[in-house]
């Protein structure tokens, strides 16, 4: 027969012990390292109407994206990257007039979804908002060109 304390002690390393290592096989990357993925994207700009030189007002447009992917680690950093061009993209083809720095409006956002077919249908949702005049909704077919890393 054993004594207690060798059951103690497996009932210790497989109870407590255990559980807390890490499973990580060859070739799988570690819980530090970031995984890169695929996410599927489309921006918004918005644009409030404003004032014109012979005082009247323009009226407000929504400029959306195309769906398109990118692949990579780092979203935050690419996802700055592609509301930046998209906002560049803007103000080349169609003069696009950016909110102030501060502003409480964010005028250029881009969604990130986990399938092209969520992303496509939510682009499509908000395109096809019920009740609402969507004339001043602008389909520009813009896509990121994700840089070659």
């Amino acid at each position: 027969m054993r004594p207690i304390a060798f059951y103690v002690t497996w009932f210790f390393l497989f109870f407590y012990i255990v559980p807390c290592v890490p499973i990580v096989s060859a070739g799988e990357a570690s819980n530090d390292a970031p995984v890169p993925r695929t996410a599927y994207i489309f921006c918004t700009g918005v644009e409030l109407g404003h004032e014109l030189p012979d005082e009247s007002k323009s009226p407000s447009k929504t400029y959306y994206s195309s769906v398109f992917s990118v692949y990579g680690t780092g979203h935050d950093r690419i996802h700055k990257s592609v509301q930046a061009a998209f906002t560049q993209f803007l103000q080349q083809k169609y003069s696009y007039h950016q909110l102030p720095e501060g502003s409480l409006e964010y005028p250029v956002m881009c969604d990130s979804l986990n399938t092209m077919e969520a992303a496509q249908k939510t682009l499509q949702s908000r395109l096809n908002t019920p009740g609402q005049d969507r004339s001043d909704a602008i389909e520009t077919g813009w896509t990121y060109d994700q840089p070659a890393a």
